[in-house]
């Protein structure tokens, strides 16, 4: 459910401050939360902690699917 309500907002955003712009904000939530939670697996195993990858990818993905319809 939280990933659906993350893909429409990105999408939006993505509309109005640029899909590269939100691409690139959903590759770096990406990789800092997956380097925090590299560092802290411990306080993080809990399946709240590993969240935050998701989201950013969501992002990515919704970022690339809209730049693929570009092309066409």
């Amino acid at each position: 459910m939280v990933g659906a309500a993350v893909i429409v907002t990105a999408g939006a955003l993505g509309d109005v401050f640029g899909r590269r712009r939100i691409f690139t904000f959903g590759l770096i939530l990406f990789v800092a939360s997956c380097v925090f939670i590299a560092l802290f697996l411990e306080q993080y195993s809990a399946p709240e902690g590993k969240q935050r990858p998701i989201l950013g990818a969501d992002i990515i993905v919704t970022m690339d699917a809209g730049a693929n319809n570009d092309y066409k």
